[in-house]
């Protein structure tokens, strides 16, 4: 006589002269112990969707006109001017400091500007290759004007004596700096911006020396 008995999710049946109860689940498609349907997932779909890491750069070098630098040519330009007061007096000493001291401001906003775009031209260069720019962010390190350019690889530093036209620029990576005049980084610009992601970006490796 065939017997069913139905304990927990599972019916066993008994036919006659059998006395191995077979066991059947009574719903395949629901996860054994919590009445829900099991889920054919794949693994990718199965795991966490990660935040992207955008970078966080603006897209922009900030300017970096130095008070310090502005300060020093100030002074620069009254210690020459005190020396004509012996021999023009005071209005050509006067003449002499406001010609010397905004000429030397000059310089410097033409220097600083050279250096920036000096700098723009690199990351943005690093950046149209694959390049990961974090931030870029100004600096400062005595009388040099500077940005700290941050990357997963680490930190690239540019700047320089931003005075025209005795501007030089120096790029430093991992304790190496090389320096080399304003004028020939700007006309170089895309073979120097070549090699340093070639260096900082795809091997890690220590920047060998420019020998500008």
């Amino acid at each position: 006589m065939p017997m069913d008995s139905q304990v927990g999710p599972f019916r066993h049946e008994s036919k006659a002269g059998d006395c191995s109860p077979s066991t059947k689940p009574i719903k395949p498609e629901l996860e054994q112990g919590n009445g829900y349907p099991l889920i054919d997932a794949t693994p990718d779909q199965m795991q966490l969707e990660q935040p992207s890491q955008e970078p966080t750069w603006s897209g922009t070098v900030p300017t970096a006109f130095d008070a310090r630098v502005l300060g020093l040519v100030v002074v620069t330009a009254g210690l020459a001017a005190s020396m004509n007061l012996p021999y023009g007096g005071v209005s050509l000493g006067l003449a002499a400091f406001v010609l010397l001291s905004g000429g030397g401001i000059v310089a410097h906003l033409l220097g600083e500007r050279q250096l920036r775009r000096i700098t723009d031209g690199l990351v943005e260069r690093w950046a149209d290759a694959g390049g990961r720019i974090e931030d870029v962010s100004r600096s400062a390190n005595g009388m040099r004007t500077e940005w700290t350019v941050t990357t997963p690889k680490g930190t690239v530093t540019i700047g320089g004596l931003a005075l025209i036209p005795i501007a030089r620029v120096s790029i430093e990576w991992r304790g190496v700096a090389d320096t080399m005049a304003a004028n020939e980084a700007e006309s170089d610009l895309d073979p120097l911006a070549e090699s340093l992601y070639a260096e900082i970006f795809e091997t890690g490796s220590r920047p060998e020396p420019l020998n500008r």
